[in-house]
């Protein structure tokens, strides 16, 4: 949808931005995972927990 938008705006002087956050560390989002489960979703994190 981001690119569809900056399409449609090129030329306006207007740009388009997207925010893709991933999983924050947080009680909420530890809760009822196993390690195995959250070192899945860390090592998928590029930069890193």
């Amino acid at each position: 949808m981001t690119k569809i938008l900056a399409k449609e705006l090129k030329g306006m002087k207007i740009t388009s931005n997207c925010v893709a956050p991933g999983p924050v560390a947080t009680e909420l989002f530890f809760a009822g995972k196993t390690e195995e489960t959250i070192q899945r979703f860390v090592d998928v994190i590029p930069f890193g927990w």
